[in-house]
């Protein structure tokens, strides 16, 4: 890590690493970055004092975030799982705040502007009236290619932010936004990171629907608050396959992860030498929510299948 510093008394996490620049001019700021993680392209400039930049575990940088302070006494988060292709975040107003919550993925020349850098000026009354607020992204929130977020905006969980959108007024939750300044298009919406394929009919008669036959076995151990077990494919039918396990909770809520697929010949032997693809899988459940049902899904070219769990 390489740091840069005029001032005094300023607490700066440290990380073993040449790709991150720690840049300040000031007295009494504070840069905590959680240790034992992989951060990497991050640049963090500081003009002022008394500022507090926390950046919490598993935050994953492809090419660059550069986070520019101007000013005193702000505060910036960054939630865990969060994660950038090439952001800049800015803050350029006292006492102000840019908070981001868990699981959140920024589209690269995405930016948020907590304030700006010069005054707009009432002439009657010789005050400035452009003064920033700030700027709260709450979990699981995917901001699109080039997409800018201005100054007192909150954005609620769930929601996506349309590339080359203008993020100018509040944002609900489970909602696509998108235009200058952005609108919402769809509301009742989530999103995964995982690219799913759904719903095609099958082209190819002879792919077996191997979801509709005992050539996929599966055992759930425990749905309380985890949902995990094992699952196994005959391989001539799944060698190139994509599963997934999509659990829906009472109140409707959908989340998907993949699930890799790993050739086990200990399982081909017991049974009866036929080459199978074993995969085990854990899906942690949200906290105090109930389960309504468990879906296996499998891609495998043009044939796209399903199998249903109903737990109530």
């Amino acid at each position: 890590m390489i740091v840069q510093e005029v001032g005094s008394n300023n607490r700066i996490s440290e990380l073993d690493l040449d790709t991150v620049l720690i840049d300040i001019c000031g007295s009494n700021n504070k840069i905590d970055i959680v240790k034992n993680q992989n951060i990497r392209n991050l640049t963090v400039k500081i003009i002022g004092n008394n500022n507090s930049v926390i950046i919490k575990e598993n935050i994953a940088i492809k090419e660059q975030l550069y986070i520019y302070i101007d000013e005193h006494n702000t505060y910036l988060e960054i939630g865990k799982n969060t994660t950038f292709e090439n952001t800049t975040i800015s803050i350029a107003d006292m006492n102000n705040k840019v908070i981001i919550g868990e699981d959140c993925m920024f589209a690269a020349g995405t930016k948020i502007l907590a304030g700006d850098f010069h005054s707009i000026i009432d002439l009657n009354t010789k005050r400035r009236i452009n003064y920033g607020y700030s700027v709260v992204l709450k979990n699981h929130i995917w901001v699109g290619l080039n997409a800018k977020i201005l100054k007192n905006v909150t954005i609620e969980e769930n929601s996506i932010i349309a590339a080359e959108s203008l993020v100018t007024n509040n944002i609900p939750a489970n909602s696509i936004v998108g235009g200058v300044p952005a609108k919402v298009i769809k509301n009742n919406i989530t999103w995964t990171r995982e690219r799913i394929v759904e719903g095609q009919n099958i082209q190819n008669e002879n792919f077996s629907n191997i979801l509709d036959s005992n050539l996929l076995k599966y055992n759930l151990e425990d749905f309380s608050q985890e949902v995990r077990g094992w699952i196994f494919l005959e391989e001539k039918e799944s060698s190139n396959s994509k599963l997934y396990l999509e659990i829906t909770y009472e109140n409707n809520v959908v989340e998907r992860k993949l699930v890799p697929l790993t050739a086990r010949k200990d399982v081909s032997d017991f049974y009866e030498n036929m080459k199978y693809l074993f995969s085990g899988f854990l899906f942690y459940v949200r906290e105090n929510q109930k389960l309504k049902r468990v879906k296996f899904i499998i891609e495998n070219g043009d044939f796209i299948g399903s199998r249903t769990v109903d737990l109530i």
